[in-house]
């Protein structure tokens, strides 16, 4: 059986490690198809500027335009409130009855999972396909990882360095280097010519 992965998060905006992670689930060989999905309302952080939903499903297609198992889906912008996965898993397997569901995650969100809702009907549902991330407790990673095997979690985790950077660093750093070198010119063009996060053509 085939599986659609799901990464989700705001991307406001999307950056490199996004696309690094995306690059990596497209060559995963019974992944069949890889949905990208945009927040809308993120309920574990706040964002300092959530720049608009048409704007971020904008940003994440031009990223993926070069993936051919990738789909970029405004799913969660159909639902009112906060966006839960649980919720969404939910609805990705009404669509594809026939495929086995994986939700991708970075290592840092292994260590707060059991915080999320209904987490444990997301263990019984899912694969978690799991990404390194820097600066993570090692000790608190293993931890969590046992704890949630234990709960009959099915992990996959995939050993590869992701560009460490982050969404928020790129917002705070506006029109320079450090943005530039985190985001790829066709996203920066973008930010720049519909002034977001205070980067503009000026």
């Amino acid at each position: 059986m085939k599986t659609v992965a799901i990464f989700g998060g705001t991307f406001n905006p999307i950056h490199k490690g996004h696309i690094e992670i995306i690059d990596a689930l497209c060559n995963i060989d019974d992944i069949e198809k890889v949905l990208v999905i945009p927040t809308k309302i993120p309920p574990h952080k706040n964002s300092d500027f959530l720049a608009g939903e048409q704007d971020r499903l904008n940003m994440c297609q031009i990223a993926c335009k070069k993936f051919s198992k990738v789909s970029v889906s405004n799913i969660e912008f159909l639902r009112e409130g906060k966006s839960y996965t649980v919720d969404t898993v939910a609805d990705i397997a009404n669509l594809y009855p026939k495929h086995k569901i994986a939700v991708t995650i970075g290592a840092d969100m292994v260590t707060t999972f059991t915080e999320w809702k209904d987490y444990k009907k997301l263990l019984d549902r899912v694969e978690l396909i799991v990404f390194y991330r820097a600066g993570i407790d090692i000790e608190k990673f293993n931890l969590s990882i046992k704890m949630l095997e234990k709960e009959g979690a099915k992990i996959r985790y995939i050993d590869k360095t992701i560009t460490d950077t982050s969404s928020s660093d790129i917002r705070c750093y506006g029109q320079n280097a450090e943005t530039m070198a985190n985001i790829t010119l066709e996203i920066f063009k973008y930010i720049s010519e519909n002034n977001l996060y205070g980067i503009n053509n000026g």
